[in-house]
Formats: structure tokens, C-alpha cells, sequence
């Protein structure tokens, strides 16, 4: 085929697609995690393998998310905090990630044969802010509280049997498990802060709660994993937040895992739009 007519067939968006200029931050440069504030927020981290500057990502992500150097993966793509609130922000995020993805495979040619893929170690972690004072303090405290939360994940992580399919993969690698509470530490407490950043929940940033076990198939399917996550740090946050007594027993550690489980199940089982 020759050159002129090899370009005719190039879409103008491809074309257009083609002409941005990708410019890597260094190493959480951008400073985009989601604050403390009054109203939840989310942030995202977008880890695309493959070619680093493959423009499609940066064409799609312009104005909402940056691209950070990150040492594990090619290229890391940070959101700017998006108020939870806003389904409508949040699913055109998705969607864009999606047209990234799609634009890159089937037009791989026009790109020359440079090819991009999300999560393929990493993932697609998700932050969430932690917006209460009362809450911050006890993440970082040595408290019951954060041994009843340690006791929750360790139970979903148990009983729950679909975290790959509504998360997008398992546990491993920089998604570690929690081990089970030993009865000291059930009566004397635990400090979330000082659990390793490389569990499934991250606590080591007290501002946000990071949870790094969603991986980013398919925007449907990280539209449910977004979800899931939103179910269990609402738990979370009120297990940090409501006063210390009877209820804080491990029959209601339970108790709330299988809500959490049956909420979980409803999202994962919803068709998607």
C-alpha cells in the first residue's frame, strides 16, 4: 500500500491522537491524592504498561489525570481528588481510560505497533479520603478499633470467594492479606498506620484509605470493584468512628463483614448499563 493511502485511512481522531505530547512527571509529583476534606473524594492511579508515551492516554486523560514516572510500571496516570458525589465525573473517567485502551489496540498500526495495558502488575488503585479527624487519630493510634477493622479484612479475605471477579484479580504480589488478631492484640488494639503500604487496604497514609486490589478490565467491571470499595470504607470509617462497647464484639466484627459480603454480591450480579 502506498504511504498516501496508508494515511487516508487513518481516522482524523487517530491523527489527532497522535500529535500529543506526552510530558512523565517524576515520582508522585503531581500531588493529586484526594484531601481530607468535608465531602468524599476519590483518586485514582491509572498504572499503563507498555510504551510509556504512547499518546492515547495523555489525549484521553488531559485535564484529569497526570502521568507520573513510577517505578514498578511504565507509566502511572495520577487523577486529579473527584468528589464522590459526581457519578457523572467519575464514569467519563472510566470511559476515557476505556477509549484509551480500545483507540490503542485497534489502531495499533498507526501508533507504530506500540501497544498499552492497564494493571497488569500493579493495578488500578483507588483512594479514598478519610474526611474526620476522629478517624484519622484513630489510624494512627494504637486502638481496639484498629484491631476489629484488621479482624474484618482478614474475615472477607476467609469467606468472601469472588474477589477476582469483582475486583479484576486475587491477592499477591502488592496486594498482600492480612494475617488473623491474636488475642493480645484484640484486647490491647493495633495501629493501622503501621501495617505495611502493600496491603490489599493501605492505612499508611491517614488522609485517604487506599485500596489496591482493583484492577482495571473493563470500565463496567471497575465501575463494580469502585463500588465494592466504597461499600467496605464506609464500614471502615464507621468502625473508626463509633464509640468503643458491646458491639465492637467479634460476633459483630462478623456481623458486618456479612453485610458487607451480601452488598458486595448485589453489585457484582447488577447487569451492566
Amino acid at each position: 500500500m502506498k504511504i498516501l493511502e496508508w494515511l487516508a485511512e487513518i481516522p482524523p481522531i487517530v491523527a489527532k491522537i497522535r500529535r500529543t505530547v506526552v510530558n512523565i512527571g517524576g515520582y508522585h509529583d503531581s500531588n493529586y491524592r484526594p484531601v481530607a476534606k468535608n465531602k468524599l473524594h476519590a483518586g485514582f492511579e491509572f498504572e499503563f504498561q507498555g510504551n510509556a508515551t504512547h499518546p492515547a492516554p495523555a489525549y484521553y486523560l488531559k485535564g484529569i489525570a497526570l502521568p507520573e514516572h513510577d517505578g514498578s510500571v511504565s507509566v502511572e496516570y495520577v487523577t486529579k481528588p473527584l468528589p464522590v458525589e459526581n457519578i457523572n465525573k467519575i464514569q467519563k473517567l472510566f470511559d476515557n481510560v476505556q477509549k484509551a485502551l480500545d483507540i490503542a489496540k485497534k489502531y495499533k498500526r498507526n501508533f507504530g505497533n506500540r501497544t498499552i495495558y492497564v494493571g497488569g502488575s500493579c493495578g488500578t488503585h483507588c483512594h479514598l479520603s478519610v474526611t474526620s479527624e476522629k478517624a484519622r487519630k484513630y489510624i494512627r493510634q494504637r486502638t481496639k478499633r484498629g484491631s476489629r477493622i484488621v479482624y474484618l479484612l482478614w474475615y472477607l479475605q476467609q469467606n468472601y470467594s469472588h474477589f477476582h471477579s469483582l475486583f479484576g484479580r486475587g491477592f499477591g504480589g502488592y496486594r498482600e492479606r492480612y494475617s488473623g488478631i491474636s488475642d493480645n492484640q484484640w484486647e490491647n488494639g493495633t495501629r493501622l498506620s503501621e501495617y505495611s503500604r502493600y496491603k490489599w487496604v493501605n492505612f499508611t497514609n491517614n488522609v485517604t484509605i487506599e485500596y489496591r486490589l482493583p484492577k482495571f478490565v473493563n470500565k463496567h467491571q471497575y465501575w463494580k470493584a469502585f463500588n465494592a470499595c466504597l461499600v467496605l470504607h464506609t464500614e471502615i470509617i464507621n468502625l473508626l468512628e463509633e464509640p468503643l462497647n458491646s458491639r465492637h464484639s467479634k460476633e459483630r466484627v462478623v456481623e458486618i463483614a456479612h453485610n458487607i459480603m451480601g452488598a458486595w454480591e448485589k453489585i457484582r450480579n447488577e447487569r451492566s448499563k
